[in-house]
């Protein structure tokens, strides 16, 4: 029976061990799906982001609508591989950037309409 604890104490340190390296893991695929826009120049009268993946259903994908905003942040469903954007400006000049993980894109347009297609990989 004493040899037994020393044996289950390692296997318990095992298991949490890779339970805690695999939460790492994941958390820095979360950061990747997790998009924030910020208009520096104009405001949006609407933002639209739809969600692409080959792995996901798109039809059923949430697409993320709003309406007279210069900052949004919004988490893309699991699986997205890239996603579209499109902005119609509430004036002819419009610029901003994308933000993922860190990385940042910018974007500008003269009239007032600004469409664009992003890949997750390009911020890794």
């Amino acid at each position: 029976m004493k040899k037994l604890i020393p044996l289950f104490l390692l296997l318990l340190s095992t298991v949490v061990i890779t339970s805690c390296s695999s939460d790492d893991n994941s958390s820095s695929n979360n950061n990747l799906n997790n998009v924030e826009i910020i208009l520096t120049k104009g405001k949006a009268s609407s933002l639209e982001a739809d969600p692409f993946g080959e792995n996901m259903d798109n039809d059923l994908a949430d697409k993320f609508k709003y309406s007279n905003v210069d900052k949004v942040t919004f988490t893309l469903p699991k699986h997205t591989e890239y996603f579209t954007l499109y902005i119609q400006g509430s004036q002819k000049q419009l610029g901003g950037y994308v933000k993922i993980n860190g990385k940042t894109w910018e974007f500008d347009s003269l009239n007032g309409y600004y469409s664009g297609t992003y890949y997750l990989l390009d911020f890794k």
